[in-house]
């Protein structure tokens, strides 16, 4: 048991700890589920079980956050995807920075990732801020063409330059 100030330091995420410390690796990989799914979970510590030391300070992150204002908007009329999404997994590999460990750490996170997507019994639906870099515009933005086109219109309408086109763009 802790207090809100103990969970960042419990989750290596203090001003201390490998999440925030410089000199470290560090990446995510979202994963949008709707229940916890306990075999795809046990699945989960089984691989990270294997991890070699270089790993130890990674982490799985399970968030889960209040949607009772999001489910009353109705889902067609926002560009936004994935509003039924109750709960985040996320990989969260760290590591001291060594190139010689991305293939690994990379490998890891994706084994990791499709565990989760595979206990979710549903299409993979990435939270964007948490993207990792390899997922497709679908998986970022939404599966309907409908709600694609619309992104792309409000983007052209609030960024004509591209000035926020360094990170996952819909273009």
């Amino acid at each position: 048991m802790t207090d809100l100030a103990g969970v960042s330091k419990y989750t290596g995420a203090d001003r201390n700890g490998p999440s925030c410390t410089k000199g470290f690796t560090r990446s995510l990989v979202p994963v949008s589920a709707d229940t916890y799914d306990n075999p795809s979970l046990r699945k989960v510590l089984d691989i990270m079980a294997t991890f070699p030391p270089e790993f130890r300070s990674s982490a799985v992150l399970l968030e889960s956050y209040s949607t009772n204002r999001v489910g009353e908007i109705p889902s067609d009329s926002t560009a936004y995807p994935d509003r039924d999404g109750q709960l985040l997994f996320s990989p969260f590999m760290t590591y001291e920075k060594d190139a010689s460990l991305d293939a690994a750490a990379w490998g890891f996170a994706g084994e990791i990732r499709d565990t989760l997507i595979e206990g979710t019994n549903k299409t993979y639906e990435a939270y964007i801020n948490y993207a990792r870099g390899d997922e497709t515009t679908e998986e970022l933005y939404g599966y309907e063409a409908w709600r694609l086109e619309k992104l792309r219109r409000l983007k052209k309408e609030y960024d004509p330059f591209g000035k926020f086109n360094f990170f996952a763009p819909i273009l």
